[in-house]
């Protein structure tokens, strides 16, 4: 089989546009090795593209055929240059972001000054619980406009960093 038998397939299956993966497999009866096997080399011909769409908070696989004559034309030498220094531009701003960022923590921190436990006397398991929401909104708001920035989103920006869900 060949990447514009699946192409053909997706044409068939196509739904607004686009084909969703599981029903172009089914539409083809193959296993999921063989499929993905078949998916790979007709993203690789440029029969299909293979992307991602989020409906009703669910990512589905989807595949659209790639019509012939209307490939992407190679990006030139200059496009990549030009690629590669708005990427490290973008880099460089980031990083600045970032050291801002930890400044303004470092500085939060600071300011709270050292904590050895739950402050004593009226109220402080409450102002101590302040003091901690405070901190974790800063921390939240943070990693928020990273995510923006970066185009993903907050849960795939935590497990970049390696911070649990639930931290």
């Amino acid at each position: 089989m060949q990447g514009s038998d699946l192409a053909n397939a997706c044409k068939t299956a196509v739904k607004n546009g686009y084909a969703g993966v599981e029903i172009v497999q089914a539409k083809l009866g193959m296993t999921d090795a063989d499929f993905a096997a078949l998916l790979r080399r007709s993203v690789d011909e440029g029969a299909v593209q293979h992307f991602t769409v989020l409906k009703d908070g669910q990512r589905y696989g989807c595949l659209r055929a790639v019509e012939a004559g209307n490939l992407p034309a190679a990006p030139t030498e200059q496009e990549l240059t030009q690629k590669a220094a708005k990427l490290r531009r973008q880099k460089t701003y980031y990083s600045k972001k970032k050291r801002d960022a930890l400044s303004q923590l470092t500085e939060l921190a600071e300011e709270a000054g050292p904590f050895d436990g739950v402050p004593s006397g009226p109220g402080g398991e409450r102002a101590a619980l302040h003091l901690y929401n405070d901190l974790r909104d800063a921390a939240h708001t943070l990693l928020g406009q990273l995510a923006a920035r970066r185009g993903v989103t907050v849960k795939d920006l935590y497990g970049e960093l390696g911070i649990e869900v639930g931290d």
